[in-house]
């Protein structure tokens, strides 16, 4: 059994299970037949549903969403009659509908909410015990959701009662909403943004006096209902969520709350969440938390904080279970956004094996060569499988250069960094020419990381000095720091005119 739950209609529009889940529901409960007569039942199920009117079996049917072909007439007679549905979901949504035809009608309807005996509106007061002088007590009302990264979270409003004693003014209000977060105030509205069952206290105090009351609130989207509820921009409940403590959230929290606060803008906000989430000796969710923390990384980096990104990543533990993850994306930040290979290579080195993927060992062996293992990163990256006929190869190698400076020229670098990195991936050798390099520091200078850029092409220069493009990488890198490192600049312009004094670009003038 997964759960229990009440709907007011025999409908359901999406399976609240997930998708691909083998699940039997039953469902029953009793309707009122307005007139005595012959009525219709139509059931429309994915993937089988069963209807049952007082005992009897009344509609089977199967694979069958959206249509009333498989419907029966049943006499009755006007008053209460018990119903019973089964349904049977094999795979993907799993939904249902039963409808109704009444007495000479030629309309198939939803049956109303208002034929399945609603049970008596009523108006509860606070509550009050004997032999005590005040007691707590609270109403919560579901007030909206919210949609962000293929997810809900919730806002809900927490009322104390007043009590009926004192001055109100004496009162102390403390919440404990069962997400380590509280609140001190009569009435409050607070997000939860992942779905559970919260133990939420309430404690009043009077003076020397105090009462608490504990609810359990089950915060989750009702899929099983036709009315949805009122939607908030995720930016609202992100400022409702601001002043949390994220040290004492709930680790499955973290990554929806860090997603939330990038969507409203709030990277500090964020980076706090992801820090914590990423500091985790066991990252919960593995897939979901390693998205939110991609995500954050690529802000920081966007907005010109690749040292914020690289600590995010190191900031996972040795044994974590998203470790090796986490250090493939500090050595891509260290590469590819601070210039620092050594360090790169110094983070790859204790989790590369012989049995590590080809990703890990290209990736590996770049920073091996920029480092200046020239001899053992070639032996890596040449070794690498290539299943392109070598006929093709060139061929197929130029149109992906020829691609990213395609990129470079739409100043589109994010496109250009996953068409470079494709072509590395297939063509692992071609790193070791140099013009892939060339490539990828127009790329970095592109997205505002020059001395990064310049770093990267002099390492490469330095540790491949017969490749045809090192005068090139030489000449860039100088042209990078003329303004903000203008002693290094003029250092690598003479380096380039020792090296490679034949070259046309030693001739230049200085950059200026």
């Amino acid at each position: 059994r997964i759960g229990a739950a009440m709907i007011d209609r025999l409908f359901l529009g999406t399976n609240p299970f997930g998708e691909q889940q083998q699940t039997i529901s039953r469902i029953r409960g009793a309707f009122d037949a307005p007139l005595d007569g012959t009525y219709g039942f139509a059931v429309s199920a994915d993937d089988k549903g069963a209807l049952y009117i007082d005992g009897k079996p009344a509609v089977f049917a199967h694979n069958s969403p959206g249509d009333v072909r498989y419907n029966a007439d049943v006499d009755l007679k006007k008053g209460r009659h018990d119903v019973a549905f089964y349904h049977i979901n094999l795979s993907g949504d799993g939904r249902f509908t039963v409808v109704w035809r009444l007495p000479k009608s030629k309309k198939w309807e939803l049956i109303p909410a208002s034929y399945f005996n609603p049970p008596p509106k009523s108006l509860v007061g606070a509550l009050e015990e004997n032999h005590k002088p005040f007691s707590a007590d609270y109403k919560v009302k579901y007030e909206a959701e919210a949609f962000f990264a293929d997810h809900y979270s919730h806002r809900y409003r927490f009322i104390a009662m007043a009590p009926k004693v004192g001055n109100p003014k004496d009162v102390r209000y403390e919440w404990d909403f069962g997400d380590g977060q509280t609140a001190a105030v009569q009435t409050v509205d607070h997000v939860f943004v992942t779905d559970a069952k919260y133990p939420v206290r309430l404690t009043l105090r009077i003076g020397n006096n105090n009462d608490t009351i504990t609810n359990a609130i089950a915060v989750s989207r009702q899929y099983e209902t036709l009315d949805r509820p009122p939607t908030d921009e995720p930016a609202a409940h992100a400022k409702l969520s601001e002043g949390y403590d994220i040290s004492k959230l709930p680790p499955e929290a973290l990554s929806w709350l860090t997603q939330l606060f990038l969507r409203a803008n709030q990277l500090d906000r964020a980076t706090a969440c992801g820090m914590r989430l990423a500091s985790l000796p066991r990252v919960p969710e593995a897939g979901s938390s390693l998205h939110a923390l991609d995500e954050l990384a690529d802000a920081l980096s966007e907005r010109g904080r690749a040292t914020a990104a690289r600590d995010l990543w190191q900031a996972a533990p040795d044994r974590s279970n998203i470790h090796e993850v986490a250090v493939r994306r500090s050595a891509d930040v260290l590469l590819w956004q601070l210039g620092d290979p050594a360090k790169a290579h110094e983070a790859l080195a204790p989790i590369v094996k012989s049995g590590s993927d080809d990703a890990l060992r290209r990736q590996y062996a770049q920073a091996q060569l920029l480092t200046g293992h020239s001899d053992e990163a070639r032996q890596i990256l040449e070794g690498m499988k290539v299943d392109v006929p070598p006929e093709r190869r060139a061929a197929l190698s130029g149109a992906a250069a020829r691609t990213i400076e395609y990129y470079i020229t739409e100043s589109d670098p994010e496109s250009g960094e996953r068409a470079w990195d494709h072509w590395q991936a297939q063509f692992p050798a071609d790193f070791l020419e140099g013009y892939s390099v060339l490539l990828r520091t127009r790329l970095m200078e592109q997205r505002k990381y020059p001395e990064a850029a310049a770093a990267i092409a002099e390492a490469f220069a330095l540790a491949v000095p017969r490749s045809t493009y090192a005068p090139q990488l030489l000449d860039r890198a100088s042209k990078l720091l003329a303004k903000s490192n203008p002693q290094k600049s003029a250092e690598l312009r003479k380096l380039l005119k020792e090296k490679y004094p034949e070259d046309p670009l030693a001739q230049d003038a200085p950059p200026k």
